[in-house]
């Protein structure tokens, strides 16, 4: 799931996909946590943006690694 972005190809499994529809902006995927547990998401202006995982994971550990290893799946929608 690729798109254009300033000529040059937007790969969300690097950016938020769901920052990217609702907010314009490209952000760099990261872990982050909420009280239902560690999950993929998105940071803007030092505030959770987005959740891009369906996933919660019980660690940052499992949620980092889930990330390298592209092993999350994609929210379609927030």
């Amino acid at each position: 799931m690729a798109t254009t972005y300033n000529s040059a190809v937007l790969d969300f499994r690097r950016f938020g996909y769901l920052a990217y529809v609702y907010s314009g902006t490209r952000l760099e995927l990261e872990v982050l946590q909420s009280r239902a547990g560690f999950y993929v998401g998105t940071v803007r202006d030092d505030m959770p943006c987005s959740r891009e995982s369906n996933e919660y994971y019980l660690s940052n550990e499992a949620a980092l690694e889930a990330m390298v290893k592209d092993t999350w799946t994609q929210k379609v929608a927030p």
